[in-house]
């Protein structure tokens, strides 16, 4: 009895290693309209937007040539008409033809998680995730990261967060993105 007990052990600690991604890059949506418009990004958003496509197609540390790769976004509800995390990564599914998948709601980080963690769809690919600021300490807790996160300060947009794991354990990286005039260079 005891063998099969420690199976059963084995089984649970490893499955969530079954569907590791060989790298998971966490971004807040670009900026929003200055008029408070929760309808689309502004005119600078839109610019990340556009500029975060090079940065990430032209970076092999990002996004290595042909690495498949699964773009996330905040599911888009039918009570609001707010999709800059749709917006945003529009035109790098454009250019690399890929369909944004957005089952998960912005406060259902933790099955999105267990979705990447756990789908054989996900293992050995580069995960892109856009999602609020709000939610991504959260998400990252999710995701294994053990340092403390700070909550995203309200007006940051130009930072990068790279998880990679080594034998389960997570790891994360703050990066800049250094597109945009008056974004941080470090």
């Amino acid at each position: 009895m005891k063998p099969l007990l420690n199976f059963f052990l084995f089984m649970l600690m490893t499955v969530p290693l079954l569907g590791q991604p060989a790298k998971i890059i966490v971004f807040r949506h670009a900026e929003e309209a200055e008029n408070g418009s929760k309808e689309s990004l502004s005119l600078r958003g839109q610019e990340r937007a556009m500029a975060l496509v090079p940065m990430l197609t032209g970076t092999p540390e990002l996004i290595a040539r042909n690495t498949p790769l699964l773009l996330f976004a905040t599911k888009i509800s039918k009570d609001t008409n707010n999709n800059h995390t749709h917006e945003t990564l529009e035109p790098l599914a454009a250019q690399l033809r890929l369909k944004i998948n957005a089952p998960h709601a912005n406060s259902d980080y933790e099955a999105l998680a267990r979705h990447i963690l756990t789908s054989a769809a996900c293992k050995d690919k580069t995960i892109l995730i856009c999602w609020t600021h709000s939610c991504i300490p959260g998400l990252l807790a999710a995701l294994g990261v053990t340092s403390e996160t700070e909550p995203w300060p309200k007006g940051v947009y130009d930072r990068l967060l790279v998880v990679t794991y080594d034998r389960g354990s997570a790891r994360m990286v703050n990066l800049p993105q250094k597109l945009l005039f008056g974004d941080s260079r470090h």
